[in-house]
This record gives structure tokens, sequence and C-alpha cells, in this order.
């Protein structure tokens, strides 16, 4: 991996993402645990849940040298970093680390497929048949087998990469069967949606695998989505994500802020009927924080007379009644976008 020392490391962390803690980056085979970033301080240190062996905490000792991997805004990024100390409790136990020095970060695309040779065993709810694993991707998988898996089969498939990363009873979904030169079949076996510990496990074998680096980093496009509404907040979020954007709905103007001090995005969509604090203050008091100056606020929904004008004075950029459709918003926000994301391929594996 190339090292870029101009990455700003802050913006490649969010609470919540899920990375692999290397206990002794100089040893190969030491124990690698997977645990989940709970914070920062930009400059001091990086809160993680103290990794578990079995449900039990992991063995971590003061000034112990660490390395830390995982996959953050289609990029694959590591850093090394020092033990600061940790707590003892038995139950939602913290660790804390020295802020990195610098960061190797390389854009990976989630259909670069790698050619591998490898056995598997395919789970399903009454059976489990054997098989080979062809090629790989973060996206899925092409796997072969003697007997053929039906159209839209869902099962789980367990198989260890040539780099020694077990995938462990993946969820996925048969996209393609054809029959083979031979008595086997080939399936191409697309991989269940939300599944980050396997991204970013097979991400880190791909970018090894083909060697590929890329000069800079993918700008971020994530959009947050404000809305006590779970149901009007995700078709919102389900159209940015077919337009290519990150999407992340928080239901309230505490989950809001949150969410904004743990990412960078490039906008935010307030709901006037949020409750129990409407989206006009919500956006007035991000307005009056000054911190987000450079995210593009915009607000939608609610009822009564002057709505659109009190939002459009809390800071919105534009405001759309309660009846605009969900692709219509999305459209709007898209169109004022200096640089709109690539809609990511379909895949049939």
């Amino acid at each position: 991996m190339s090292k870029r020392e101009d990455i700003d490391i802050e913006s490649l962390l969010s609470v919540g993402c899920p990375v692999v803690f290397h206990s002794n980056p100089l040893r190969a085979t030491a124990p690698k645990f997977t645990t989940w970033v709970r914070g920062w301080r930009r400059g001091a240190y990086i809160l993680l849940d103290k990794p578990k062996v079995a449900g039990r905490n992991a063995a971590i000792r003061e000034n112990q040298a660490c390395a830390i991997q995982y996959v953050i805004k289609g990029c694959v990024c590591k850093f090394e970093s020092v033990v600061f100390d940790w707590d003892t409790r038995a139950h939602n136990a913290f660790c804390r680390i020295a802020w990195p020095e610098q960061m190797t970060a390389e854009a990976f695309r989630k259909h670069d497929r790698v050619p591998i040779a490898c056995p598997c065993q395919i789970h399903l709810d009454d059976a489990m048949l054997d098989g080979s694993v062809s090629d790989v991707s973060t996206g899925g998988c092409r796997c072969s087998a003697a007997e053929p898996l039906p159209m839209d089969t869902h099962g789980k498939i367990s198989f260890v990469l040539p780099d020694g990363y077990a995938v462990e009873e993946a969820d996925f979904t048969v996209r393609r069967v054809h029959q083979g030169s031979g008595p086997r079949f080939t399936m191409g076996m697309a991989f269940v949606p939300g599944q980050t510990l396997l991204e970013s496990g097979i991400a880190f074998f791909v970018l090894s695998a083909t060697g590929r680096t890329q000069a800079s980093l993918p700008e971020a496009h994530r959009v947050l989505v404000v809305d006590s509404n779970a149901e009007t907040g995700g078709a919102l979020c389900e159209c940015f994500q077919e337009k290519g954007y990150e999407s992340f709905l928080a239901s309230g103007l505490i989950d809001g802020f949150y969410r904004l001090h743990s990412g960078s995005f490039r906008a935010v969509l307030v709901s006037q009927a949020l409750e129990p604090v409407d989206g006009t203050t919500m956006c007035r008091v991000i307005q009056a924080s000054g911190t987000f100056s450079n995210v593009a606020m915009y607000g939608y929904g609610g009822n009564g007379a002057g709505v659109s004008d009190q939002m459009k004075k809390a800071g919105v950029r534009e405001y759309f009644p309660a009846d605009t459709a969900p692709a219509r918003i999305v459209e709007a926000v898209a169109k004022a976008d200096p640089a709109l994301p690539e809609p990511a391929p379909e895949d049939d594996t």
C-alpha cells in the first residue's frame, strides 16, 4: 500500500465503524481481534470498544504496539498506534489508543475480482453442499459445485482466502447459474449487503492481490437525513443510495448532531415534522453552531403557513413541501451538487 501523508485522518473515522485490531503489527501470526470505533479526540487519541475473545476482554497491555485496519467510504485504511490505557469493566469496556501520525488509505471498487481456488461449504436450511470458489470480490463470489442451486436461493458460504482471512457463513443470494464443460455447475453468488466485516476482510485481500493503488481518495458523497418518521426518512435514504450517495438516517436533534460530528457530510436534510423539536429549530441550531457551514442544508415536510420562509431564514438552501416525492427532493439536491457520485454498477456475479 502506498502511504499518503496528506490524509485528513478524522474524515476517515466514524463512530460505530468496525475495525480489525492487530495485537502485534511486527508478527504476522499475532492475534487479530474485531472491535468498533467508539469515538476520538482529534490529535490525541481514538477510543475503541475493548477487543473480546469468546465473550471475554482480550489481554492488552499498556504501551502495546498495535495496527488498525478497516474499510470506510470506499477506502481500505490502515495505521499503526500504541495502547494508552483501557477500562476494566466486564461489560462495555473501552480501549484508548494514540492518534496515528499517518494513515495509508487506498480506494477499492466493489466489483474488482481476484481469481482464487479454494474449497468452500455452502450452508442451506436443511443441507450442506461442498464446492469450490474460483473468484471473489467484495460484492460476491463465483462458486462451482456438483449440484446447481436455483436462482435467488439464499444461503451461507464459508471458505478461507489465500491470505488466511476466514469467510464464515457469509449470507449470499444466487444471481446466476450455468453448467460447465464437465458435470459441475457454476453459480454467481452476490453477498447480502450490510456485512461490513466481510467486505473489509475481502477488500484487504483484493488490494493485496492486485497491488493496485490510487493516487487520490474518492471524495465523500455522504448525506444525512434527520426525520422522526422512519418511513419517510428511509424512503429518502433509499433514493440517495440509488444515486450513488452514502445516506444515513437520524431520528432527531440529538441523534442528528451526534452523526454530524461523527462524519463528514455533503448535505443534511431536516424534516420540519421532527419531534419533540421541529426542523426549523434544528436548522437554526446547526446554522448558529458555525461548525457545519460547508454542509448544504435542506428542509422538507411539515404543515402550516410560512414554513418555507421560516426554514430558509434558518439557513436551508431549499425547502420542499410535504407532498414532494422523495425522488424529486433527491434530484434537486443532486442537481446542486458540484461533483456527483458515480452510481455503483449492477453486479450479476
